[in-house]
């Protein structure tokens, strides 16, 4: 026995198992098996072989195996001879396996015969074969070998791929996977009882716990083939069949298996690892099977370093606890020097994943630099030896002690100047009910724009939809749809073929081409004799007037009002020859008042297609076959064939797509169509598996659809006929013939017929010359040697001969000359592109009524849901893109709302089943779903500013109406647009139009006033309002009572503005210095989503805590709207319920004119008003701005007063100003009229004097990295800067609103201590920043002559920096500094006398702490070290933090 397995080798964990169960099966590979004694014996043979060509510890061997038995044989084999494996896919590229051959220098590699060809050109590599090779290695003993490896010899060298791609070796000790599965052996648990099915590929590591648990406790592998792995449906068959207790996979696996049906199995034991496990897809795999098992690790610390049981109930799912000998830190982001020590991470702060213990890798092969980065030494070990791995992972602790992962650090990335981490929006993405999975990156395709893209892979209903689904479900809005599209074209068209365009040339399908499929329809119909007739979708007639002669009852109905009323006019123009006719408006279902049994034929024709489902279709056949009467049948013409959908799409594609672009290109395109196809596409074995379903459906015909021309109509679409309860015959004595196989040709069958007179002979597999080129397509285009470009495709395609291929017009025109009835059916095996044909001797039929049939082999069925496509899928994804973007913007902030959302079938998988983010499609130039209709540019003018704005938003087409930010346009990229169009056209619009009308009608309305003798005039319009008229309280806000003072504390409270930076810290106040519930205005669609803002808000300041949550209660509303949207009862309900209200909420922006600030700012403000003038009259603290009062300045005024007034606000020139001095003017109005009221003047608020946090989107943090970015700062000696930490405001606005004596004043909420311009840049530069000071006006050429499409944060706002206010002579940044120290602050200083309540000096230390933040959050990079720095960034220690340890938990005090 060994008494010490934690100093033993792998292989010698498994000999012992093998000598305790010989004979107990290991391996079970599909028809084959090998017991413990076998593989044991066969692995001995093949390590003596090894030994033989130099095999020893270190030595590196190659094993390229297809997943069998000699794989299990090849790698135990190697690890006894003393040697490590390198795994190596056969499916893998060849150039990848190039790579790993070359870089590990490997000199033996073990393969198969056939796959030697697959494998590139390996030079002074021994390879062996071991299927062809084995005669000579069973020729070596089978005893156990004795090869001197020892615990930290290598095991095995597995190559990821690292971030740029290259692949790098990862170097595993023994020792590192026996610690590692004698941790797994204990927990999640394995046992000689289990079964183990084994899936993963060995050139991803974690299969090592498939390959050697199992082996080492005497369980069994069900080993599963690479095919069957990739199919769903396999997999989950194998599964249930195999007999499985346990099974690891990816979560892409285990959602592939879900998708397939698979029903679980109470007893399994999930593993789930290598990507993050979801809480959505944890709740679905607990609801299928047993215990779950989240497992976190990555290569370089030996597979899995820490496990995690999900339970049923759980919110989310933690990494889990190390397993044995391991130790997990969470580290801060080193600080900006190389030599500053690493720091533990905080509860609640982001730190990076480092891994200690016996796992940890030797390191990377032949990549020194690379280990030293990635394997630290050991800072909290006594071990000298002891390192540490850099994981590059995201995690932070929580309260209760779990980890929470968070994403990659590869996934942070810089978006115009904001740090965005990737797996925050993708967690949000995961919130959505019809999200299956997303994806975010940041791209570059364009050099300078980096975008977020987030790809989603929709959660669609198409599962849902079963029978039992009421049809009412359907007849919404996809009905409702189609039924505004046919009304428009009857209505529109003289024509009942409206609307019928030829896809390959967007024309209207040719009369004469439309007149032959109607006359082939009609004769079709007319051979089944109809006489009492049921039309569904009849249209404007086109079969009702040729058919209803011939009958003596027709009914018909339609979606189109439009429709019906045509046919009731030709009807009356002569009554008595259609008076036997009837028709209404109904949907196909709409059926209940129609007599069951009352019809002999039932018409749909070319209206399935309009269908929203399969679903819909069956329970529409199902109600149609109670109105038919025995022997009747059902015509269901002009059906698009779902077998043919590719070829379809194919051949469009090819004949519009130019000859340049790759066939890559084309396949994505081809398949993009395909899921965008908004049609019903059936397949036809759909309505032969009717018969089964409905019992009364006793005979179904497929019919190819009749006709010489080779338009759509003809080509991919069928006939069927129903035959209900119709006695049917069954033709004996047929000949069966193949096409193909027989080489036939049609003179030799008609020599043929007339000679023997066969009764009836049916030909099968003849290849359809309508459709020949088109299937050659497709077939060239999934073939091997595929050609390169569509222009090479169409070069093979002119070199196919169609001369094997036959027109079925051919075979109908036979009966002309031979007396043989001709059916032409879709071929009976499903060949593609080929067809069948019945022929049945007249002659010989008895009556001409009889029903003969061929009884034709019934297909295996299958769910609904497979023999359809799924248009409503179009539907989803139209609808979803919209709705994404809504619910992002209401949890993020607006630069972490992606620009373009990519709707995807499935996201690409690398082959270890992780989603391959490299793999991600370029977005496609495809215009997003908007709600305006396109309109495509037409003059010469809309398509010049359509190619700019194609070319910067990257996007094509581009509507005239489409709105610019719609499209994905930002700020920076305004900047950008404004600057091609300048320099393309020589015409500089005015940004303030960007904002008025962004759309390209709106710029060539601009374009037209620039040019016209009106643009002075038109500029000042723009910007030009008369602030006084706008002054106007609504009359009706008018106290009804008497304001009641309150000596009781607030119990209720509403606050604006929470989800905004000051209204965030106001609300904590609230929270701390009252015990009031606080009412959130916030905009959201509904209460949780709400909740979950005002959290994600303070959150992100650092404000939140649960003990406070059940006091914040959302209100769900919009400043802008009346009443803020609410019903008038919910807003005088809460109106009745208030004893303050606090107004922090606007729409702040420095830029915009006052327009497009108004309805926030003003019309928001007055209904604030309201509010407090409903029921019991409620004080309000309104939050103004000191920018309302600056104008005095220039009045001789050199001291502001807290009760000056400007009664004019004609110096005011910026639109956010405007629109609060016009607010403080309708509060004052409210004043007197009876409601209290508090006005709060902030100036320029910036970050948490000890957090440091700060709002980085303000104006004070963008002109600090604004100059850090260029790298210079202007000179302006004597300057002044007033910022006023965010803590000190909050708490003096709250506690200032809580006196009586405040009431009716207002408040300066300043820094008594300004900050000198000179002192700011010296504490920046004293950082490590290099900035170089530059006269004023040095600086502001440098600012102006920046590219406008750099990503500088001052870019958007320059204007504020260059622009000189015409009354003042200075710019708005100018008047900023003059008035620094302009305004008193007395009420304020009054009001806060006795309290400890002090605003703090912006000093280092505050400014340190700002800077610290900015980095942490990615707002700032780190300063380029800088010798002569004085000051150490994020210096004080934190009070306690946590680490964890195996299996403890260990409080850290430092």
């Amino acid at each position: 026995m060994l008494r010490n397995v934690k100093n033993v080798s792998i292989h010698q964990l498994v000999e012992l198992q093998v000598s305790q169960t010989p004979d107990a099966v290991a391996v079970v590979f599909q028809n084959e098996q090998l017991t413990y004694q076998q593989l044991n014996q066969k692995a001995n043979q093949l390590a003596q072989y090894l030994r033989t060509l130099g095999v020893k510890p270190e030595t590196l061997v190659g094993v390229c195996i297809e997943r069998s038995l000699e794989m299990f044989i090849g790698l135990l084999g190697i690890l006894k001879a003393g040697g490590a494996y390198i795994p190596l896919d056969p499916s893998y590229p060849q150039e990848r396996l190039e790579f790993m051959a070359e870089d590990s220098q490997m000199p033996i590699l073990i393969t198969q015969k056939h796959l030697i060809e697959q494998l590139p050109q390996m030079k002074n590599v021994k390879v062996i074969c071991i299927d062809t090779d084995w005669p000579a290695i069973s020729q070596h003993s089978t005893e156990n070998v004795e090869s001197g490896v020892n615990p930290d010899n290598l095991a095995y060298t597995i190559y990821t791929s690292g971030s740029t791609g290259k692949p790098k070796g990862v170097q595993i000790i023994h020792r590192a996977v026996i610690n590692f599965l004698n941790s797994m052996r204990e927990e999640p648990g394995l046992s000689q009882n289990d079964v183990l099915l084994a899936i993963t590929t060995i050139s991803f590591d974690i299969a090592v716990l498939e390959l050697f648990l199992p082996l080492i406790v005497g369980a069994r592998i069900i080993l599963v083939s690479r095919e069957a792995v990739a199919d769903g449906k396999q997999l989950s068959q194998i599964l249930h069949q195999s007999g499985a207790t346990v099974i690891q996979a990816t979560p892409a696996t285990w959602r592939l298996l879900l998708d397939s049906g698979w029903q679980g199995n109470k007893q399994l034991k999930m593993l789930c690892g290598g990507e993050a496990l979801t809480l959505g897809l944890a709740n679905q795999l607990l609801e299928k099977g047993g215990s779950l098992w989240n497992m976190y690790g990555p290569t370089e610390t030996t597979i899995w370093s820490m496990v995690h049981k999900v339970e049923p109930g759980s919110t989310f799912v933690p990494l889990g606890h190390p397993i044995a000998n391991t130790q997990i830190y969470l580290l801060q982001e080193p600080a900006r020097r190389k030599n500053d020590p690493l720091k533990l991470a905080p509860i609640g702060i982001p730190g990076e994943v480092y891994i200690g213990g016996d796992g940890v890798a030797r390191g990377y092969l032949n990549r020194p630099e690379l280990t030293h980065e990635r394997f630290i030494p050991h800072p909290f070990s006594d071990e000298p030896e002891a390192r540490l791995y850099k994981t590059g992972d995201l995690a932070r602790y929580l309260p209760d002690g779990n980890i929470e992962f968070i994403g990659r650090i590869d996934y942070q990335v810089k978006i115009r100047g904001f740090r965005v981490e990737l797996g925050d929006i993708e967690a949000v993405l995961g919130q959505h009910p019809y999200v299956k999975q997303a994806v975010v990156i940041a791209r570059e395709d364009q050099p300078g724009n980096k975008r977020l893209v987030a790809y989603v892979v929709p959660q669609t209903h198409q599962d849902e939809l079963n029978s039992s689904i009421s049809i009412e479900h359907f007849s919404t809005d996809q009905l409702q749809e189609w039924k505004k599209v046919w009304n428009a074209n009857y209505s529109n068209s003289p024509e009942d073929w409206a609307g019928w365009n030829d896809s390959f040339t967007g024309l209207p399908i040719p009369t004469e081409e439309v007149r032959q499929w109607v006359d082939s329809t009609v004769d079709r119909i007319l051979s089944l004799h109809p006489q009492r007739v049921l039309e569904i979708g009849c249209g404007k007639g086109l079969l009702l007037f040729p058919i209803a002669p011939h009958c003596t009852h027709y009914v018909g109905t339609d979606i189109s009002p439009a429709a019906i009323t045509y046919i009731e006019q030709q009807i009356q123009k002569d009554p008595h020859k259609w008076s036997h006719v009837k028709v209404s408006e109904a949907s196909a279902h709409e059926l209940e008042q129609l007599e069951p049994a009352s019809f002999d034929t039932v018409i749909l024709n070319s209206v399935i297609q309009y269908f929203p489902s399969v679903d819909y279709l069956l329970q529409v056949i199902e109600q149609v076959v109670k109105l038919v009467k025995p022997g009747g049948k059902i015509f269901i013409g002009d059906v698009r064939s779902l077998p043919l959908l590719e070829t379809f799409h194919t051949a469009l594609q090819i004949s519009q797509t130019i000859a340049s672009i790759s066939t890559y290109q084309l396949q994505q395109l081809i398949k993009d169509k395909i899921y965008q196809d908004r049609e019903l596409v059936i397949h036809p074995d759909f309505f032969s598996a009717l018969n089964h379903h409905i019992p009364r459906i006793t005979y179904v015909e497929t019919l190819l659809k009749r006709g010489y021309f080779e338009n759509e109509l003809i080509k991919f679409r069928f006939d069927v006929i129903l035959h209900v309860d119709t006695e049917i015959y069954p033709q004996t004595d047929t000949l069966y013939w193949d096409w193909q196989q027989q080489n036939l040709s049609i003179p030799a069958i008609c020599q043929f017929l007339q000679k023997e007179q066969p009764k009836t002979i049916k030909i099968s597999n003849v290849p359809d010359a309508r459709i020949f080129l088109d299937r050659k397509a497709v077939e060239l285009l999934t073939s091997t040697h595929k050609p390169k470009t569509v222009g090479e495709l169409q070069q093979s395609l002119q070199q196919i001969s169609p001369d094997q291929a036959v027109h079925p017009e051919e075979f109908w025109s036979l009966k002309q000359y031979i007396p043989y009835s001709v059916r032409v059916t879709y071929s009976e095996c499903r060949n593609l592109g080929t067809y069948d044909v019945i022929l049945h001797n007249q002659l010989k039929q008895k009556y001409q009524s009889d029903n003969f049939v061929l009884i034709e082999k019934i297909a295996e069925l299958k769910p609904w849901k497979e023999y359809a496509n799924y248009p409503l899928k179009a539907n989803e994804k139209i609808n979803l893109v919209p709705q994404l973007q809504t619910f992002i913007k209401k949890n993020l902030p607006d630069y972490m709302v992606p620009s373009v959302f990519v709707v995807m079938d499935t996201l690409p998988l690398t082959p270890n089943g992780k989603i391959d983010r490299r793999s991600l499609p370029k977005p496609k130039k495809d215009r997003p779903i908007l709600t305006e209709v396109y309109i495509a540019p037409t003059n010469l003018l809309e398509k010049q500013l359509a190619e700019i704005w194609s070319e910067v938003l990257d996007i094509e087409p581009i509507g005239i109406y489409d709105n610019f930010f719609d499209l994905g346009g930002h700020s920076l990229l305004i900047v950008q647009l404004l600057s091609r169009i300048e320099k393309t056209m020589q015409v500089e619009l005015p940004l303030s139009y960007v904002i008025k009308e962004p759309t390209i009608n709106g710029f060539i309305k601009a374009i037209n006033i620039l040019e016209s003798s009106d643009y002075s005039r038109f500029l000042e319009e723009e910007t030009k309002v008369n602030l006084q008229s706008e002054v106007i309280l609504d009359p009706t806000i008018y106290p009804q009572t008497n304001f009641e003072e309150s000596a009781s504390e607030p119990e209720n409270i509403f606050l604006t503005g929470a989800t905004g930076f000051l209204g965030a810290f106001i609300l904590y106040e609230l929270l701390q210095q009252t015990q009031a519930n606080i009412y959130c205005l916030v905009r959201a669609s509904h209460i949780e989503e709400g909740r979950q803002k005002i959290q994600i808000n303070l959150e992100r300041y650092m404000l939140w805590s649960d003990k406070l949550n059940s006091r914040i209660i959302p209100i769900v509303g919009d400043l802008s709207k009346p009443l803020f949207g609410l019903t008038n009862e919910n807003f005088q309900d809460l109106a009745g319920k208030l004893d303050l209200i606090y107004h922090s909420g606007a729409f702040v922006n420095l830029v915009y004119p006052y327009k497009a600030l108004q309805s926030t700012n003003v019309l928001g403000t007055q209904e604030i008003l309201r509010l407090a003038a409903h029921g019991k009259v409620t004080p309000v603290n309104f939050i103004s701005t000191i920018d309302v009062l600056k104008p005095l300045i220039f009045h001789d005024k050199k001291v502001i007063s807290e009760d000056d007034y400007l009664a004019n606000g004609a110096g005011l020139t910026r639109g956010y100003t405007q629109t609060k001095w016009v607010a403080e003017q309708l509060i004052i109005a409210a004043q007197e009229r009876g409601i209290p009221i508090c006005i709060y003047r902030p100036g320029m608020i910036s970050g948490h004097s000890e957090t440091g946090v700060y709002h980085t989107n303000d104006l004070m943090s963008r002109i600090i990295k604004g100059m850090i970015q260029m790298g210079s700062a202007p000179n302006l000696m004597y300057k002044w800067v007033n910022i006023t930490p965010i803590d000190y405001a909050s708490k003096a606005i709250v506690h200032l609103s809580r006196q009586k004596e405040s009431l009716g004043k207002a408040f300066h909420i300043v820094n008594p201590n300004p900050l000198s311009w000179e002192k700011l840049i010296g504490e920046i530069r004293n950082l490590g920043y290099l900035i170089q000071v530059l006269p004023q006006e040095k600086w502001q050429a440098d600012l102006l002559s920046l590219e406008k499409y750099k990503e500088n944060v001052l870019n958007p706002i320059k204007s504020l920096f260059t622009e000189k206010n015409p009354q003042t002579n200075l710019t708005y940044f100018e008047t900023f500094l003059l008035t620094s120290q302009a305004f008193s602050y007395e009420n304020t200083l009054t009001g806060l006398r006795e309290t400890s309540i002090i605003c703090p000096n912006v000093d280092s230390k505050v400014i340190n702490a700002y800077f610290s933040y900015f980095i942490q959050s990615g707002f700032l990079q780190s300063p380029v070290e800088n010798p002569e720095a004085t000051t150490d960034i994020a210096k004080e220690p934190m009070k306690m933090q946590k680490i964890y340890d195996t299996n403890r938990y260990i409080p850290l005090v430092t």
